[in-house]
């Protein structure tokens, strides 16, 4: 039996009827129009519409659309590549106190609840004050949840709705982020919902396994090149178009240095997403790395920037991916001084003096260094000095 994530729009129709609650979004792809959105919502009203595929950060990786008109929501469509579907929705205004967490999930002994009066963004930051319990089966319906309703009783009710719900339709996850808490109502504003697939059809349900985002020829042959190495490689597109190209070791500093350039405000430009960890050889960082600079100097933007970056390895060789690294940068770096693109490097790991010394050799030669830095410096060390690059 697996899990599987059904969309937004499913969840939120299903959850809103079996909860009784009136609710009105509009699932949306490509075809949709000005017009089709004006017949679901008055012409004035304030949209929020989002990419309803069960990607998950949404909001950090440019996927979501706020306070925006008919027309406007079309134009986040149309421009939104990758993706086929969505969901628009009227917004629901409010501060960012009143956001908490609530998350449940089947586990062996039973259900487990998940909550934080601190939801929203915030709940990553947090994590520590989540509180948690797990609610054996057989007391499912009758057990008190007084740990997680010191501020507001409805939420003691609420969980035990959702709890109806969640066994109704043999749901394995069910998590609302935030979930908006005020003194005149709750609201849902994101929700989550894994399925699991042996019963779909045992439901009443027109219920469907949420849509993929259709890959791109460079994330296919990352996804081949993964399945032929011992190492990790991952790849994904996010703005084809973007300034900010990440070449990153580790699935950590992908993490902190995708946060820390949603944080400086250049979301909007961040292009890639992924990493290369547990030491691949020379040849699957090259064709890693070949793969990603194809796509770098088909982009658009003006400005461009290569990251180079990572934590500090434990057994990943810095010479010998960096070596790798080279040899693709070797092959496009007149293109790249063409398109005045600058690179910025900060590694640390075995072999980094030789490897730091390679690669600042190599692009200072090629005219193409912006800057050059070893595990003394921090690892948003690179973000924090492309800022005005990217922003002027």
């Amino acid at each position: 039996m697996a899990r599987v994530k059904i969309s937004e729009y499913q969840a939120k129709k299903l959850l809103f009827s079996a909860l009784g609650i009136s609710w009105q979004g509009m699932a949306a792809n490509k075809h949709t129009t000005a017009k089709d959105i004006k017949k679901y919502f008055s012409p004035s009203a304030k949209l929020v519409v989002k990419v309803d595929q069960g990607v998950k950060g949404r909001g950090k990786k440019g996927l979501v659309k706020v306070n925006v008109s008919s027309e406007q929501s079309v134009d986040f469509i149309q421009q939104t590549p990758l993706y086929e579907h969505f969901l628009i929705e009227e917004v629901i205004v409010h501060e960012q106190k009143d956001e908490q967490y609530l998350a449940l999930e089947r586990v062996r002994e039973g259900i487990r609840v998940l909550y934080s009066d601190k939801g929203g963004v915030e709940v990553e930051g947090s994590w520590g004050e989540v509180r948690e319990m797990v609610i054996p089966f057989g007391e499912i319906f009758n057990f008190q949840f007084s740990i997680f309703n010191s501020k507001n009783p409805e939420i003691q009710s609420l969980i035990q709705k959702l709890i109806t719900v969640f066994e109704k339709y043999y749901f394995s996850f069910l998590e609302i982020n935030p979930l908006v808490v005020t003194k005149d109502k709750i609201s849902i504003l994101d929700l989550a919902v894994e399925v699991d697939d042996a019963a779909l059809s045992l439901l009443d349900l027109p219920l469907e396994p949420v849509a993929e985002a259709t890959k791109t020829v460079s994330e296919l042959a990352v996804a081949k090149l993964d399945l032929n190495t011992p190492a990790s490689l991952k790849y994904r597109i996010i703005i084809p178009d973007g300034a900010i190209w990440m070449l990153l070791s580790g699935g950590g500093a992908s993490l902190v240095l995708a946060d820390e350039i949603a944080d400086l405000g250049m979301g909007k430009q961040l292009a890639n997403y992924g990493e290369y960890s547990g030491n691949p050889s020379r040849e699957d960082t090259y064709l890693y790395t070949k793969t990603l600079l194809q796509d770098l100097l088909k982009s658009f933007s003006v400005k461009k920037v290569l990251i180079i970056a990572g934590g500090v390895a434990n057994f990943t060789d810095v010479k010998k991916t960096f070596l790798g690294v080279i040899d693709a940068l070797e092959e496009v770096k007149v293109a790249l001084k063409k398109q005045q693109v600058k690179v910025f490097v900060r590694r640390g790991g075995p072999n980094q003096e030789a490897g730091l010394k390679l690669m600042r050799y190599f692009l200072e030669k090629a005219g193409i260094l912006g800057a050059v830095w070893g595990p003394e410096e921090e690892l948003t060390k690179p973000i924090q000095n492309l800022e005005l690059r990217i922003k002027n």
